[in-house]
Parts: structure tokens; C-alpha cells; sequence
């Protein structure tokens, strides 16, 4: 069973989608409005993060990534699925598509009419081709390969 978890986060930064099984975080999605990803305060906090974990390099592709990816995004605000994780004992248990339809739940409730995301994962394109996305751009930064994928509801 999916349910909203926006009380991990602060008011109004996105939706916190989790699954669980007997109390147990098994699954979880986390979505953001296109919107507040084009503006610097919904971009600054991600750099800073990016940094202290990774390094000015990592924080440099991540800059050149997040300025090509949106343009391949639906012309209408959507929502962005920023992240989609499962544990690693758990997949393959369907508990991802059940975020997923969760996902286009939260979607439709809230007024939008696709979802969009990007993976540089390869096996998760036709993973989310078969929930219903489709490639919008398969774009190459350095040696970075990322897909930008969309699902009109």
C-alpha cells in the first residue's frame, strides 16, 4: 500500500510518495512541480547537497545536465519524478510499479496532466517504458548518458 509521507519534508517542496509492508519502508518516490525546479531556490539546495556529497565536479555535470534535460520536458507543467527507489530485497515484488500508480494518483489529484522524469540507468528505460513512459531524449554530457522520459495521464 503506497501513502503520501509529505511530513518528511518541508511544507509545500514536493510530495514523498512510500510503500510498505507491515509497518516497513519498502519503497519511495519523490516528486517535485516542474515550476519550482526551473527557479534558483528549488535548484540551490540540490547543488549544495550535490557538493558536500559528491564534489564541484559532480556538482558541474549536474549543472549540465539539469540545464539540457528540461528542455526535453512536457511544454505543460508536470509533475517530476525526481526519484523512484525501491530496497534492493524488495525488487522485483512489484512495490515500484505500486509507487508508480501512486505516482499518476498524486498527478491527476493534484491538477496535472503528465509526469516526467530522467534515469542514466539504461535498464530502467524499458522498465519505464512499460509503465507507460515514453523517451523524449537520450542526451549525451561527457561520458553521462541520460534519458528524459514522459507520461501523459
Amino acid at each position: 500500500m503506497a501513502e503520501i509521507l509529505n511530513g518528511l519534508q518541508a511544507p509545500g517542496s514536493g510530495h514523498s510518495l512510500g510503500v510498505f509492508d507491515d509497518g516497513r519502508l519498502l519503497g519511495l518516490a519523490y516528486l517535485k512541480d516542474s515550476q519550482s525546479l526551473k527557479s534558483m531556490g528549488g535548484v540551490l539546495p540540490l547543488l549544495a547537497d550535490v557538493v558536500r556529497g559528491c564534489g564541484f565536479a559532480a556538482m558541474f555535470r549536474f549543472v549540465k545536465v539539469g540545464a539540457e534535460l528540461p528542455r526535453h520536458w512536457p511544454g505543460q507543467r508536470h509533475l517530476y519524478l525526481s526519484l523512484l527507489a525501491v530496497t534492493p530485497d524488495s525488487q522485483g515484488s512489484g512495490y515500484g510499479r505500486a509507487l508508480l500508480r501512486a505516482v499518476d494518483e498524486c498527478a491527476r489529484r493534484h491538477g496535472y496532466s503528465s509526469v516526467c522524469l530522467d534515469t542514466q540507468n539504461p535498464d530502467n528505460v524499458d522498465y519505464y517504458r512499460r509503465q507507460g513512459y515514453q523517451v523524449r531524449a537520450h542526451v549525451h554530457i561527457g561520458r553521462l548518458e541520460s534519458w528524459c522520459m514522459a507520461k501523459q495521464l
